[in-house]
């Protein structure tokens, strides 16, 4: 996942946040998924953690796929 830099400037302030939104502890720096608002560190963070469930998922799909499979032809 790209991670976007954003500047904090005229009108478009408004629509962004001044403060992470995961940690509140520093300013934004990143927009990461469905529009969070978020430090790099933290966007760094949420974007693995997406990722690793993207996997997971990926993992399980395939399994059940197989399994199904496998189920269908024992018949």
């Amino acid at each position: 996942m790209a991670l976007t830099r954003y500047e904090l400037h005229g009108s478009d302030t408004g629509s962004i946040q001044a403060a992470c939104e995961v940690c509140n502890e520093r300013s934004v720096t990143t927009l990461v998924a469905n529009f969070i608002f978020a430090c790099d560190r933290c966007a760094r963070r949420i974007s693995m953690s997406l990722w690793l469930r993207r996997e997971e998922r990926a993992r399980m799909e395939e399994s059940f796929y197989s399994g199904r499979q496998t189920r269908q032809w024992v018949h």
